[in-house]
């Protein structure tokens, strides 16, 4: 059985690992659109894999207007403890995103998360845009 799908498949482990950081990738980018559509944040990029910025450790840019300066922060983000760890050692300015079943965590802890890397408050269940967000 495999540690990272839980499924039994003939793939490698480190394929399945592979594949499964892609997809919270993909669905990392996708929260972030969410984001941006309801004004959370004002843009991003997500930067291609083996590019200068991902070889930096920067999977992801992400824009933010705060007191009319445009603020960038750069994340990683990845599946794996020990990719978290192995990047925070080579990238120490670089903030890592993890979470512990990724695929599975909630669009707004994610957002949280992201918004935490500007110093904004979080989303809470009395903010407008709390619902809204879960549903677009």
């Amino acid at each position: 059985m495999c540690k990272w799908c839980k499924a039994h498949h003939s793939e490698s482990l480190a394929k399945c690992g592979s594949r499964m950081g892609r997809q919270f990738e993909e669905f990392f980018e996708r929260n972030l659109w969410r984001m941006q559509i309801l004004g959370l944040i004002d843009g991003f990029e997500r930067h291609p894999p083996l590019s200068p910025e991902d070889h930096d450790g920067r999977d992801f840019t992400v824009r933010k207007f705060i007191n009319r300066a445009l603020i960038e922060k750069s994340v990683g983000v990845t599946i794996s403890a020990r990719s978290r760890r192995r990047a925070q050692k080579l990238h120490p300015h670089i903030k890592v995103i993890s979470f512990k079943k990724a695929l599975k965590t909630s669009r707004i802890k994610m957002a949280n998360t992201v918004l935490r890397l500007f110093y904004l408050p979080a989303l809470e269940p009395s903010n407008s845009f709390y619902s809204m967000f879960e549903s677009v």
